[in-house]
């Protein structure tokens, strides 16, 4: 009984410690993408949508209409948090009222015709996913 025991517990542990090595760079991967997209949303969002994407940022104010927050999204959804449609948002596809205008930023052609542009920063869509999943890191639940 007890050698079975050890056994069970030997074979959970190398399971444990496979599946841990195995997503560990799954994981980093991950962080890696939430912190490009927080890079990139401080950097073309923060202004209108606040550092912390309540809608709070320093241009607010100055707005005809109050810039969204994004820590909400989920909730507002009902629960589930809405990439796709962030996506499309920030990438241009869907027209967003509070944005105005089409000369309002829209990323996806900004992310590639713009001097910043930086192989090493990844694609316009890569750059859209990362800010999406960023926001979707700051969800309030």
């Amino acid at each position: 009984m007890r050698t079975g025991s050890r056994l069970r517990r030997s074979v959970s542990f190398l399971a444990l410690f496979s599946a841990t090595i195995i997503l560990s760079p799954t994981l980093a991967a991950a962080d890696e993408t939430i912190e490009a997209g927080r890079a990139d949303f401080e950097r073309h969002c923060a202004v209108c949508h606040g550092i912390n994407a309540a809608g709070n940022g320093p241009l607010a104010s100055y707005l005809i209409r109050k810039p969204a927050d994004l820590t909400i999204l989920q909730k507002k959804a009902g629960g589930e948090f809405p990439g796709d449609l962030v996506s499309a948002a920030i990438d241009g596809r869907a027209d967003v009222a509070t944005h105005g205008p089409r000369e309002m930023p829209v990323w996806g052609y900004r992310f590639r015709d713009t001097p910043d542009r930086n192989p090493e920063k990844g694609s316009a869509d890569q750059r859209i996913r990362a800010i999406t999943r960023y926001l979707e890191s700051l969800q309030i639940k």
